[in-house]
Parts: structure tokens; sequence; C-alpha cells
């Protein structure tokens, strides 16, 4: 991806860089791949230094200006179909990107809610928005809402249908580290498999050296079983 580096650096909108990066590639990538990848061009607009902000990241030059960093030249022109299937997340206006760019990378409830109302409400049936506010209630562990989002997914195109089967295994791992200790868990993301290692976890509470010893003696841990 080094090559679209130039055209961030140039102030590029997100939609010009994903289209010059899908021109480049031999094949439109499958759902799960398009959304990641859509997750970590908008990362480097935000954060990368830019010299048309004068060295600064969209993200410091909007802290500096208590703005938006997705209204600093973001996005391109809103599509307004907004009942296609194929609409990518990148033609969306700027306020759902964040909405939805946050919810899946820092795990915003309110964000989720939100656009759980604006899905509603404009009946969006893009696969892309499915895909991801799926993937973001997951990772909230908020498992019915994004069972509901795949069980829709599934009956959209062969190319939802597949999205839909990498969200089930998420949810599956999702439900699976939920039931695990709070020390033990490990929230995936991206290819949705769980960590490697885990935490351990103490079964019983830890017994201080002046607490009453557990084999019931009477006396202090460290004047009986817990001896050296």
């Amino acid at each position: 991806m080094d090559f679209i580096f130039p055209e961030i650096l140039e102030g590029w909108p997100l939609s010009f860089v994903m289209e010059s990066l899908l021109y480049t590639l031999p094949a439109e990538p499958e759902l799960p791949e398009f959304c990641e990848l859509w997750c970590a061009v908008a990362g480097m607009l935000l954060g990368l230094e830019l010299p048309m902000l004068k060295g600064r990241s969209r993200l410091q030059y909007a802290e500096e200006k208590k703005i938006s960093a997705w209204d600093i030249d973001m996005v391109g022109e809103e599509k307004k179909d907004v009942h296609a299937k194929e609409r990518h997340m990148y033609e969306f206006g700027p306020s759902i990107q964040e909405a939805m760019f946050r919810a899946v990378n820092f795990e915003s409830e309110w964000d989720i809610r939100q656009l759980k109302t604006y899905l509603k409400k404009e009946q969006i049936r893009s696969e892309e928005f499915f895909y991801l506010l799926a993937k973001a209630n997951i990772i909230g562990s908020r498992f019915q809402e994004a069972d509901a989002l795949i069980r829709q997914l599934g009956k959209s195109s062969p190319r939802g249908k597949k999205g839909a089967e990498v969200l089930r295994e998420m949810l599956k791992w999702g439900i699976v580290m939920a039931d695990e200790p709070e020390e033990g868990r490990g929230l995936f993301r991206g290819n949705g498999m769980p960590p490697i290692s885990q935490t351990y976890v103490r079964n019983a509470p830890k017994i201080g050296r002046n607490d009453p010893c557990p084999c019931g003696s009477g006396k202090k841990y460290k004047k009986c079983c817990g001896k050296s």
C-alpha cells in the first residue's frame, strides 16, 4: 500500500484513495477484506501528518480547531443511492463514516446506536454497512443485535453471504470470549481470531500471611500452613 502514500499526503479524500487502490487490484476484494481496507485507509488519512496542514495530521488539526477530523476534506461526494447493496462505506457522508469508524475501532456504543437508528430510518441496504455494524456489535458484546444483522446480510448477494459466514465465526468467538473471566479476555479484531495466550486467572482468593489459615487450626496462615 506504499504507493498510495503520495495521494494521501496530497490530501486526496478517502473515496479517491480507495478507488485508486482498488484500480490496482486484479479483482475486487471479498466483503471482509474490503471493509478492513476501508478501516486501514481511513486510519492513515486521519493519522498521517500532511503538508497542507503544515505537518499536522487531521486528528491533530481537528483537536486544535475543535472540529471533526472527518470534516477536513476527508471524504468525497456522498453517493445519493442510499438503497444500493453495492454502496461502498466511503460513499456515505462524513458523519456516518466517522460513526462507523469509531464504532468498529473504539467500541463506541453511542455511535452504534446512532448507526442503528440511521439504518432503519434510511432503509440502508449496503452490505459493507451491514458487515461493519455487525462487527462493531460483536466487538461490543451486543450479540443479539449482531446476529440480526448477520441474518439480514446472509439474505443478500453471494458476496454478502460470504461476509455473513465470516461474521458468524466471529460471533461464535465473541460469545466464547464473553464467557471467559475478565482478566482472561482479549477482544479480537481484524481476522476475528481469538488471542493466542490467556492471562492466568486465580481460582480462589489469595490468602494473606496474616489471614486465618484455611486449614481451620485458628492460627495465622504464616504461623501454620504458610511456613516456608
